[in-house]
């Protein structure tokens, strides 16, 4: 199997599509392991399963990340990049992993450096701003999250 004919013939490195596929690849085996571990392992697999998991948002999302960095390919990867950094931040909620939340966040932030770099927006005023208005969204979304759970575990309510 080759991601070959999914590239263009003008990249330096031919395999390096299929390199970063194999190496994303790996990030997702890393989890589904720790998850075997974690749930049908023995006491001392714990560890091993918890070390397993905070690789594994980082070796999926790396990858891409170098991919989206050489900028040889579409601008569709960057904008790939920032969405599974994003999901993978948002995930981190639903299992409380701090390693996925960590690797969403540092990697969103490198998206969007990559993508600011290569679509040359450092001297567009409109997209800092949109970047902050995006963020305090965010923030006013958290903070109305906490609260609505902070209201749910109180006794009485």
């Amino acid at each position: 199997m080759t991601l070959t004919p999914l590239q263009a013939g003008s990249v330096s490195d031919p395999a390096l599509l299929d390199t970063v596929a194999a190496l994303s690849l790996n990030g997702i085996v890393f989890y589904l392991v720790g998850v075997l571990a974690d749930t049908r392992g023995t006491a001392l697999m714990k560890p091993a399963a918890w070390l397993l998991f905070t690789i594994s948002p980082f070796a999926i999302l790396e990858p891409l990340a170098y991919l989206s960095e050489t900028a040889e390919y579409s601008r569709a990867v960057d904008w790939t990049y920032l969405g599974l950094a994003v999901t993978t931040a948002l995930l981190s909620h639903q299992r409380q992993r701090k390693s996925f939340y960590y690797a969403g966040i540092v990697n969103t932030g490198v998206a969007l450096w990559l993508i600011t770099t290569h679509y040359e927006w450092f001297d567009k005023p409109a997209w800092p701003m949109l970047l902050v208005g995006v963020g305090l969204a965010g923030l006013l979304a958290g903070l109305g999250l906490d609260w609505r759970e902070r209201r749910r575990a109180r006794p009485g309510s």
